[in-house]
C-alpha cells in the first residue's frame, strides 16, 4: 500500500485492492504459497478447477475460521456461500471474530484445611482458593490486541515466511558457514497400520492410456529399485499444464485396497529430476467397483512440490477402497532415452490407516 502510494499506483476500487493484498499476506503466512502468480520469492499457490485452492487445501492444519476469512477476502465468491470482505475494515473485523483458546474458568471451591503432621487439622488455619477477578474489558481489548498484532505481522511478511520453515519438500539442503551439507530435518512417518493393495493400475481418463514403463505391482512389491512410470510428455512452459504437453490436466495410478478401509496417510517414493505436483482422491466408499471418472475420486489432500520421498498426511482420515494418486506437475524423467521430457515414477507407495 504504502509502495503504491510512493510509486504513483492508482485503483478504481483502493478498498478493495488493499483488502485483497492483506489476504494474500494472510494466505502466504498460513501456507507459504503466494496466490495467484508466484512473487515475493514464494512458489504461487496450487489451483484446483481454475480456482486457488484455499489454506486449508495447501496445509493442514490451517484453523476453519481463519481459512474462511482468508478466503471471504481474496475471491469475489468465496466457497459455501460465505459473503465476501472487500474492504480492510470488514477484514479487521472479521479476524476480530475469530475464535480465541477459552481461558480456564474461574472457580471457587469449599475451604479445606490445613492438617498437620499428625494429620489433624490446625485448628482456624484453612486454605481459599480465591477466584480470579474478571474484567468487563477483557474480551474487547484482548480482540483489539490480536488484531493489532496479526495485522503487523502482515506488514512484516511473518520475517520473510520463516523461509526456513516453509522450504519446500525434496528442496535441496542449504550448505553451513563451512561448506558443509547440512542434512535436512525429516519429520517421522506418522503411526498407523499399513494397509495391503491388491491390485493397480494406471488412471488415463484424458489420454491413449500409454504408460511410460514397468509393471503396476512394481509401486507396492516392497523393491524400491522397480517403478511404474507415467507416459512421458513434451514440456510446453508458459501453458496450462505444460509439463503434461498442455493436453490434459493431469495423469495418474489408482490403488486397490480390497475392501473398504481407513486412509489416514501415503507416503510415496518418486523417481524424476525436480519436484512434483499430485493430489490424493478417493473414490466414495459405496463404490462397487473401481471408477473410471476423474470426478468420481474427491480430492482429500495435495501436495505442491513433492521431492523423490513425500509423506502426504490427510487432514482427517476417509474410508474408501479406491485411491488414486492424481499427477498435476511432472518432473523431467530421470530416464536417459527421455532426456528433456517430463515424466515420474513411483517406486513405492505405502498406505497407512
Amino acid at each position: 500500500m504504502i509502495e503504491a502510494a510512493l510509486h504513483g499506483v492508482t485503483s478504481p476500487d483502493p478498498a478493495l485492492t488493499d483488502t485483497r493484498a492483506i489476504a494474500s499476506l494472510l494466505y502466504a503466512m498460513l501456507t507459504g504459497r503466494w496466490p495467484g502468480q508466484a512473487a515475493h520469492g514464494l512458489q504461487a499457490a496450487p489451483q484446483m478447477d481454475g480456482r486457488v485452492c484455499s489454506p486449508r487445501q495447501v496445509r493442514a492444519g490451517v484453523p476453519i475460521p481463519l481459512d474462511q476469512v482468508t478466503m471471504q477476502a481474496l475471491v469475489d465468491t468465496p466457497p459455501s456461500g460465505l459473503v465476501p470482505l472487500r474492504t480492510p475494515e470488514e477484514l479487521a473485523a472479521a479476524l476480530a471474530m475469530v475464535p480465541r483458546p477459552e481461558p480456564e474458568p474461574d472457580y471457587v471451591v469449599p475451604s479445606v484445611p490445613v492438617v498437620n503432621g499428625t494429620g489433624r487439622p490446625v485448628p482456624g488455619v484453612s486454605r481459599v482458593p480465591v477466584a480470579r477477578p474478571r474484567s468487563r474489558r477483557v474480551g474487547q481489548l484482548t480482540r483489539l490486541a490480536v488484531a493489532g498484532v496479526l495485522l503487523a505481522g502482515l506488514g512484516l511478511l511473518g520475517w520473510q515466511i520463516g523461509a526456513a520453515f516453509f522450504r519446500p519438500l525434496g528442496g535441496a539442503d542449504q550448505p553451513d558457514a563451512g561448506g558443509q551439507q547440512q542434512q535436512q530435518q525429516v519429520a517421522p512417518a506418522p503411526q498407523g497400520k499399513e494397509l495391503k493393495i491388491q491390485d493397480a493400475a494406471l488412471f488415463d481418463p484424458f489420454g491413449s492410456g500409454r504408460t511410460g514403463g514397468g509393471a503396476p505391482e512394481d509401486m507396492y512389491d516392497g523393491n524400491g529399485r522397480t517403478a511404474f512410470y507415467t507416459a512421458y510428455y513434451n514440456y510446453h512452459p508458459g501453458t496450462k499444464n505444460g509439463t503434461l504437453g498442455g493436453t490434459k490436466p493431469g495423469t495418474g495410478m489408482v490403488f486397490d485396497l480390497g475392501s473398504v478401509q481407513q486412509v489416514s496417510s501415503v507416503h510415496l517414493e518418486l523417481l524424476g529430476r525436480g519436484t512434483t505436483g499430485l493430489q490424493i482422491r478417493v473414490a466414495d466408499e459405496s463404490a462397487g467397483s473401481r471408477p473410471r471418472g476423474l470426478d468420481d475420486f474427491r480430492s482429500v489432500a495435495l501436495e505442491a512440490n513433492a521431492g523423490d520421498e513425500v509423506t502426504v498426511q490427510l487432514s482427517r482420515p476417509v474410508r474408501t477402497q479406491y485411491l488414486l494418486v492424481w499427477f498435476t506437475e511432472l518432473p523431467e524423467s530421470d530416464k536417459p532415452e527421455n532426456t528433456g521430457k517430463r515424466q515420474v515414477g513411483v517406486a513405492e507407495i505405502t498406505v497407512k490407516s
